[in-house]
């Protein structure tokens, strides 16, 4: 699996119909805590779609599409 930057094309895992371009990609600090404190920090991609929206999806719910 490749690493998706800034710029490629990004399909969904488990939605077809989801197809964009990474404009962003931001940490955040994941909302759950374990008994050692908080957990690791989430990768997440601001995804411009088709229609012009800018959606926040997880890195590990894409791919890149290379079609």
């Amino acid at each position: 699996m490749s690493q998706i930057r800034k710029g490629d094309k990004v399909k969904a895992h488990l939605d077809g119909t989801f197809q964009g371009v990474v404009v962003d990609i931001v940490s955040d600090q994941h909302a759950a805590w374990s008994a050692q404190g908080p957990l690791d920090l989430e990768i997440y991609c601001l995804v411009q779609l088709k229609d012009g929206t800018v959606v926040r999806r997880r890195s590990s719910d894409l791919y890149v599409d290379y079609e």
